[in-house]
């Protein structure tokens, strides 16, 4: 009777044999690894099936195929073939019809030829295993053969750069007045330098923790930042709605009384947050970033020049190292690594719109890339508000072309660019020129009050200090 249900387990784990190219795992276990037979049909806007893809310049591609069992194996029905006619691939016979001993592996060297049709093809590699039983298997890769055809420039990143420059714009002008967050002190939210300081230095540990551990943490971080986002939509809610006068309340144990606007604010929020998570769809992902992108920016107060200088300055040679940099350390790009790795309401998207060899994949921007210059330009707005002054548009100004030259730069060279090292210096300097030709740069720089009566100005809270 063991040997019997011994033998019925072995069976049931079918085929047991390793495929690899170039020293990567396409079979393992006798099963096709999921980026290799992907069904190219599933998959969601800014969720696309995990898939391989191979650039132009190969011609070949081989495949090894290793017997990890105790008994002979044979591959029969070896066939190539692809979905149009940008590839030609040869008669291919290859491994056909092979025994495979106990422990042994043979090479094969798939070729295939780009007709010089611009395009590319999706391969497919399907053959069966022959043991006891018969096995079909099917493996699929996108080879790409002439790139010339896809333009490095996509409509999607100027819808979000129209998206960027709206929030920021809209967030930094609502910031003239800061809202200190509830039961807290007025001063609470003001950004001091050893906040910027240690902003850059946690920033960086964090991305390194999700670098190496991300797959461990992913659940927990979810639950933190859908459990914030339920609190920054909450906060938005109730900025666009403060005229609503509802101030009937409940009484809970515990918590004391509630009032039903807050709960209904809440509820909503609830409601959003959890339609995201079993949908993640990329228009709930982008309404959260937004909400906190406003959060950030009406709720944290930067009170002078210094600190918004320090702090971009600082974000300035973080995004250069953590981009540029951080692959000869680690190994791998950690902030383009992160950024995509992660699902989770921590960039703005967008579909890209021209057909590309890998679907359904968007275009993305941090909201870091918001929030930080966010609150300069906030600063600037709460400026204008006091002095009567045009900082706010000049600096919006600036953040517009910050981000047109990083989109230029991306479409030339194709790679991933930090979009504050163009946001950065193009803040701090459009600001001390525009201080300097007013002839304001003492107050900006240390945010001094005027010495004119300041009541007329309804200032809610104290923006600057002699």
């Amino acid at each position: 009777m063991k040997l019997i249900l011994v033998t019925l387990f072995f069976a049931a784990l079918g085929v047991q044999f390793d495929v690899k190219t170039e020293g990567i795992s396409v079979i393992k276990s006798g099963e096709v690894l999921k980026e290799w037979n992907p069904d190219y049909n599933s998959g969601s806007a800014c969720h696309p099936v995990p898939q391989v893809h191979e650039g132009e310049g190969m011609n070949y591609r081989d495949f090894t195929f290793i017997n990890t069992e105790n008994t002979s194996l044979r591959i029969n029905n070896l066939k190539v073939d692809a979905d149009n006619q940008s590839i030609l691939i040869p008669d291919f016979t290859g491994l056909d019809n092979e025994n495979f001993g106990p422990r042994e592996s043979k090479t094969v060297k798939l070729n295939y030829y780009c007709t010089g049709e611009p395009g590319w093809s999706v391969v497919h590699i399907s053959f069966t295993i022959s043991s006891d039983t018969d096995k079909n298997y099917e493996m699929k890769f996108v080879k790409i053969c002439d790139s010339s055809n896809i333009s490095n420039f996509d409509w999607s990143m100027m819808i979000l750069l129209i998206i960027a420059i709206i929030v920021v714009g809209f967030s930094a002008w609502s910031a003239k007045i800061v809202r200190v967050l509830p039961n807290m002190p007025e001063d609470a939210n003001e950004l001091q330098t050893i906040h910027a300081v240690l902003f850059i230095a946690c920033g960086s540990i964090f991305l390194i923790v999700l670098f190496l551990f991300k797959s461990y943490l992913e659940n927990i971080l979810t639950a933190i930042i859908c459990a914030a986002s339920i609190g920054a939509i909450t906060f938005v809610l109730d900025f666009l709605f403060e005229s609503w006068r509802w101030e009937s309340a409940w009484t809970f144990p515990y918590i004391g009384e509630v009032k039903q606007k807050t709960l209904a604010l809440v509820s909503v929020s609830t409601t959003i947050i959890l339609f995201y998570l079993f949908t993640r769809n990329w228009i709930l992902n982008n309404i959260i970033g937004i909400c906190y992108t406003f959060m950030v920016i009406k709720s944290v107060k930067i009170s002078n020049f210094k600190i918004g200088a320090l702090l971009l300055g600082l974000a300035f040679f973080y995004d250069i190292f953590w981009v540029f940099l951080s692959e000869k350390v680690f190994g791998a790009n950690v902030m383009v690594t992160v950024a995509t790795g992660l699902d989770l309401p921590l960039k703005i998207q967008c579909p890209h719109i021209q057909p590309l060899p890998i679907q359904k994949t968007c275009g993305m921007i941090g909201l870091g890339d918001l929030a930080l210059p966010g609150l300069l330009i906030a600063y600037a707005s709460r400026l204008d508000h006091i002095y009567q002054s045009n900082y706010l548009r000049t600096m919006m100004v600036c953040y517009a072309i910050a981000l047109f030259m990083c989109t230029f730069v991306l479409a030339v060279f194709h790679a991933a660019q930090p979009a504050l090292l163009y946001i950065s210096p193009m803040l701090i300097f459009g600001m001390l020129i525009q201080a300097v030709m007013r002839k304001e740069l003492p107050k900006v720089w240390e945010g001094r009050r005027p010495t004119t009566n300041l009541l007329h100005t309804e200032v809610a809270l104290q923006e600057f200090r002699a």
